[in-house]
């Protein structure tokens, strides 16, 4: 037999610092990201700001190779290793690095000068931003034990392959407590295409949740908003007439009408500049960056408030709640 100790509360859990009081709960990776500091000496480089270049493109065909002088440049670079360092980041509390360290990880096997580059800029990054984590808390206005997700795609994004990249969250108690940045395994003929996978793999993440929620004692009662800003993919999940232009869109993806018809989820269209999903899709300006970053998550360091564009967001009054 195992013997189990009550240490009291939990503070620390697979390298995620957790606070939990009358309010709610905060996560952050603050103790983690400061033993990356110092494995990968970082610990005086300048605030980039957002974890993506201002040029370059790490899909552009031309970065598929390395020269001899980028091979020579990269012996003994742990790139692997700081790849993976992100990739556990950036599935456990840091939504916001997801699309970057997923393109890095397509390139892990056959990198390049700037994807080294782009690993160091996303560990400055995250040292500047120690403390940005996700706060749950009872108070939420929208409806408390309420699912509510979004959606995006970024059409062929991918210049080397021509794929498109797929993102997502899903929100509980006012901060995400699921998300996904992937490359689509199929390349989409139109960006309706492209915005119809995407929404059907994340119908599988909410149908997954609300019955993980259910077992878990909050029953989700009525149907989970997924917020779309593809009006075209928001047409052809409601229309299950033949269509020229859709008719070879693989079955699967039509899970997402399946779905609708049994109350599952219901979709709200919003336009593309307020969707925050888009963070998960595509490098974006410092100003739009920031904009969505505010809408996922939270600068635990102080009061998690944030006033943006004459709106007030916080744990209690998401962006959804408007």
């Amino acid at each position: 037999f195992h013997t189990v100790d009550d240490r009291g509360e939990l503070t620390f859990a697979l390298g995620c610092d957790i606070n939990q009081n009358e309010d709610g709960t905060t996560v952050h990776l603050k103790t983690y990201i400061s033993k990356l500091e110092h494995t990968y000496d970082i610990i005086d480089v300048p605030d980039p700001g957002t974890p993506a270049f201002s040029v370059g493109d790490l899909t552009d065909p031309g970065v598929v190779r390395a020269s001899s002088d980028e091979e020579t440049f990269l012996k003994g670079k742990p790139i692997r290793n700081g790849c993976g360092s992100l990739l556990y980041a950036a599935t456990t509390v840091r939504p916001d690095i997801a699309h970057r360290v997923g393109l890095i990880a397509r390139r892990v096997s056959n990198p390049r000068k700037i994807h080294w580059e782009a690993i160091l800029r996303c560990l400055a990054y995250l040292k500047h931003t120690p403390t940005r984590g996700l706060y749950y808390t009872k108070n939420c206005l929208h409806p408390p034990g309420e699912l509510v997700a979004a959606v995006d795609s970024d059409w062929a994004g991918d210049k080397a392959e021509r794929h498109s990249t797929a993102g997502g969250l899903v929100w509980w108690m006012g901060s995400p407590i699921s998300w996904f940045s992937l490359k689509e395994k199929v390349i989409a003929l139109s960006s309706c295409e492209a915005e119809y996978i995407a929404l059907s793999l994340l119908v599988r993440d909410v149908i997954h949740l609300r019955l993980l929620l259910s077992e878990l004692g909050f029953p989700q009662l009525k149907p989970t908003v997924v917020f779309i800003d593809s009006k075209s993919a928001f047409d052809l999940a409601h229309d299950a007439k033949f269509r020229k232009r859709s008719k070879h869109i693989d079955i699967q993806y039509h899970y997402v009408r399946e779905a609708i018809a049994h109350g599952y989820i219901t979709l709200r269209w919003l336009k593309g500049t307020a969707n925050p999903a888009d963070l998960m899709t595509k490098d974006l300006t410092h100003k739009i960056y920031k904009f969505h970053l505010n809408e996922i998550m939270w600068d635990l360091d102080q009061r998690p408030v944030v006033q943006e564009e004459g709106h007030t967001l916080s744990p209690e009054t998401p962006w959804y709640s408007e």
